[in-house]
């Protein structure tokens, strides 16, 4: 079922401010330029918050993800192209559009594979900032496809298109499994790597001067010197240290026959 927007969409009707603000041509380059300058700041962002600790549930470097593919997926798909000759149509026949593009596999892959990779990033994110239940975080990409195709109604030159929210929700899917993925192969590394790290070598302790000796009586005893410390000191000086024996004495007396 294609219903034409004549009636919704006039032609000299352009639909938002910002239809007309951005207008990218016949090519996708200024808008490719743009979308990366975006996905650039998003990551900026993420690095800056990275070590903060997550708040109401929410990774905040991930959410700073979150927030720029949702940047770049209204300037793909919310913006007017300045050469466009007619105006949008309402498709609501489930693989309608897909299968007119079955007799070109070029134009057919073009369109699955554009619109399956526009939310890839949002699925992976957004499971990466909430953490849990793959079902919900596809839920809720899916449901920013169905906005986005609300949103194209009254756009000149755009098409909504209930392909789109399929192939984007399969690309929401396939993102979600990849932060799964990755999640669950993070602890796996890091016990891993902290098995390997379990037994450490520690070096020896560095011999004691003679001076530290002097200053630390109980120094020279070894560990299997069973004796009390007090024997050690037995027979030393003063100053710790054990006296030389002398030259034999030979007492001569005086009165001595």
């Amino acid at each position: 079922m294609v219903l034409s927007l004549n009636a919704l969409s006039p032609v000299h009707a352009d639909g938002y401010w910002f239809t007309n603000a951005l207008r990218f041509g016949d090519s996708f380059g200024a808008q490719l330029v743009l979308d990366f300058l975006v996905a650039g700041l998003a990551l900026l962002a993420a690095v800056l918050v990275r070590h903060r600790r997550p708040r109401h549930g929410l990774t905040p470097w991930a959410v700073c993800l979150v927030a720029g593919s949702l940047v770049v997926i209204a300037i793909s798909t919310l913006t007017r192209r300045a050469g466009a000759t007619s105006p949008g149509h309402l498709q609501l026949t489930p693989f309608g559009t897909l299968s007119r593009y079955l007799h070109d596999p070029a134009d057919f892959l073009i369109y699955l594979a554009g619109n399956v990779a526009l939310f890839v990033p949002l699925g992976f994110f957004l499971y990466l900032a909430v953490r849990r239940s793959m079902v919900l975080c596809t839920a809720v990409a899916t449901l920013v496809s169905v906005g986005v195709e609300i949103l194209q109604l009254p756009i000149y030159s755009r098409a909504s298109d209930i392909d789109d929210v399929i192939t984007n929700g399969l690309g929401a899917l396939i993102g979600v499994v990849l932060g799964v993925v990755v999640l669950r192969i993070a602890p796996f590394r890091q016990r891993r790597d902290s098995g390997l790290g379990m037994t450490r070598v520690v070096p020896a302790e560095p011999g004691l001067r003679r001076s530290q000796q002097q200053d630390q009586p109980h120094a020279g005893q070894s560990a299997a010197d069973g004796r009390p410390a007090l024997a050690g000191q037995i027979g030393r000086g003063p100053d710790g240290q054990v006296p030389q024996a002398g030259p034999a004495r030979h007492d001569h007396h005086e009165n001595a026959l």
